[in-house]
């Protein structure tokens, strides 16, 4: 393995948390109102993972940090920068929606996200928040699972530095340097972090970057300006595990995956019950696959390319009617464009309307109404709305809540436009559409510091794409099908103090697809889930942790079977620590999959045997 970086330093998200963290009730959400909001007053299942836990639990990567949420499997490959997609609640990868720093990274050419996910990085980030259940009346299109919001950390303080070194298992180098504090008015925060691994297969070597910078300007008490950006590169080598050319000596696809975002955004507060904020966004994502070198008899090389844009703007604003009523309202326009090896550039242009009203009845009663119209220029337009409903039990300390919504999903460039013979666009595919709900109650004990929490949801979408055989060997796609997912919730949220937190959560879920051979289990959707972390200072400088994750019942097609098969159940624990020698540098270690569990989360991709890390950090 060849390595192009060898930097004694790497940046994880923040130092130890030192201030007194909110009550959990009282946390602030953004994602869910689409502004900040306390969980008191939220219908809506939600899950938030600061920048600080993210820290504290050694975590380097996005995958297992939306693990931790229930309702989430993110899935794929297990090998680190191997393909990763996400389902919420049993959905399809693509009924869910990414954002990053309010940015769309679901593209026409991968809805998934997954040129995204399998590389990104946990670095400088605030928070990542989920929220489950339908929600295009918010955010548009693939929000028909719930959507998935990463917050770039905004900076604070005085200025500070982390710089680390990690080493371990698998010939794995990670180092990298976070920088975060205020000049003045200016509030700044950046990373830049390396990663290198040669994982456990031959030919599955990943070199990958990562960096972010954000800059907020109070120009006035009553205006801030603000630019984000993040960026990421990997090169990953598939070892190809079905090939057919298996004795090929360099039989490995290798994968490179590009993707940035740059964020500009005005606050301002017009008159004191009104705030506006408009923001401008750029996704752009380039991903390419060279396919093994095959001698030439065995006909032309099948290496595939494609680039993908996202450009929008949204303009919010959001008015404060009375002391309990909160009104919400914005214009969204979104051009995506792309192309890739079958069909030219295309490009597909949306506009939206949204408008939301939260209303506090009674003392602990808020009610959430709230529809959004798109146009979009091929599929025609989309009409959904979602209600929600808070009651907090002020005596008993219990919040009960219940959402109904609907939402939708527009056709890929892939899906409509295609070229291929074995794959043919169509342009007259309508949008999927979904309708679902949830009902749920969250207890809180201790100061509101111990947060249990139940949820039972179902959802049915209807007019799902799929691909029909027209011929031997080709096809195109049809709104056909559909699906059902329903199932339960449980969660464990505790933060006792800002050195000790601790997270589980337990998903059962029913996911079926209805295709003309009748309801068949999704693919790659488990029926079983359960994670659950937790960090604790022991003494004055050791930090210790440990984690768990489970799945179970998970089914997928063998193509070199031609039959269904059963995943198998698999457990995979982990135990991290962290020594403090002073204010300035520290050693951490982590042992991930402690007990060496040989399992495949993807069929002919085994996950990742017993790894050890050990690392320095230096702080100044």
């Amino acid at each position: 393995m060849k390595f192009t970086s060898c930097a004694v330093a790497a940046a994880l998200v923040a130092g130890p948390v030192v201030a007194e963290e909110p009550s959990l009730l009282n946390e602030i959400v953004v994602l869910a109102p689409r502004i900040d909001e306390s969980a008191e007053k939220l219908g809506s299942a939600y899950t938030r993972i600061s920048g600080e836990e993210i820290f504290l639990d050694q975590q380097y990567s996005l995958k297992p940090v939306v693990n931790l949420s229930p309702g989430v499997f993110a899935g794929g490959a297990a090998a680190e920068g191997g393909i990763t997609v996400l389902s919420i609640r049993g959905n399809r990868p693509d009924h869910s929606l990414i954002l990053v720093d309010g940015v769309k990274a679901n593209t026409g050419m991968f809805q998934n996200a997954s040129p995204f996910l399998s590389a990104a990085s946990s670095l400088n980030l605030e928070s990542v928040e989920v929220v489950r259940g339908p929600f295009s009346p918010l955010f548009g299109s693939e929000a028909i699972a719930g959507v998935v919001s990463l917050q770039t950390k905004r900076g604070s303080g005085k200025p500070k530095a982390r710089l680390f070194f990690e080493t371990g298992t698998f010939d794995t180098f990670h180092e990298g340097i976070v920088s975060d504090g205020s000049l003045g008015p200016l509030d700044y925060s950046f990373h830049y972090a390396r990663f290198d691994s040669a994982n456990q297969r031959p030919h599955n070597d990943i070199a990958n970057d990562s960096g972010s910078l954000r800059l907020d300007w109070r120009v006035k008490d009553w205006l801030t300006l603000g630019l984000i950006v993040r960026a990421q590169r990997g090169v990953y080598e598939d070892p190809v595990a079905a090939s057919p050319f298996g004795f090929l000596e360099d039989n490995h696809y290798t994968v490179t995956s590009e993707t940035a975002t740059v964020v500009l955004y005005a606050e301002w507060q017009t008159m004191e019950p009104w705030k506006q904020r408009l923001t401008l966004g750029y996704y752009r994502e380039a991903y390419t696959m060279e396919s093994p070198r095959v001698p030439h008899f065995f006909g032309p090389q099948s290496d595939y390319d494609s680039i993908a844009v996202n450009r929008s703007l949204d303009w919010q604003h959001t008015v404060q009617v009375t002391e309990q009523n909160k009104l919400i309202g914005g214009f969204t326009l979104l051009n995506e464009w792309g192309h890739d090896n079958t069909f030219p550039e295309q490009e597909i242009t949306n506009v939206a309307l949204y408008l939301q009203d939260q209303w506090e009845v009674l003392r602990g009663l808020t009610l959430t109404a709230g529809g959004r119209w798109d146009h979009y220029q091929i599929s025609g337009d989309a009409w959904t709305y979602r209600l929600a409903v808070a009651y907090f039990l002020e005596p008993t300390r219990t919040k009960f809540r219940a959402s109904y919504g609907t939402a939708f999903k527009s056709p890929s460039f892939f899906q409509l436009f295609s070229t291929s013979e074995y794959t043919l666009g169509n342009r007259d595919l309508k949008p999927e559409q979904s309708e679902g709900w949830d009902v749920g109650i969250d207890q809180y004990f201790f100061d509101d510091r111990l947060a249990i929490s139940a949820t039972w949801f179902r959802n049915e979408v209807r007019d799902l794409i799929a691909w029909v055989s027209t011929g031997p060997v080709t096809g195109s796609y049809l709104n056909r099908d559909r699906a059902t997912t329903q199932g339960v919730e449980l969660s464990l949220v505790a933060k006792f103090s800002p050195i000790w937190h601790a997270r589980a959560a337990y998903t059962y879920t029913d996911s079926d697809e209805l295709t003309p051979e009748g309801w068949v289990r999704a693919e790659y959707r488990p029926r079983h889930l359960f994670s659950a972390e937790t960090t604790v200072r022991v003494f004055d400088r050791l930090t210790l942790g440990v984690g768990v994750y489970y799945v179970a019942q998970q089914e997928a097609f063998d193509w070199n079977l031609n039959q269904r098969v059963d995943m198998g159940d698999y457990t995979v624990y982990r135990v991290f620590g962290r020594f403090e020698f002073n204010r300035h540098a520290a050693l951490t270690a982590r042992i991930e999959n402690l007990t060496n569990e040989k399992y495949y989360s993807r069929i002919d991709f085994p996950g990742l045997g017993r790894a050890v890390y050990a690392g320095l950090e230096i702080t100044f």
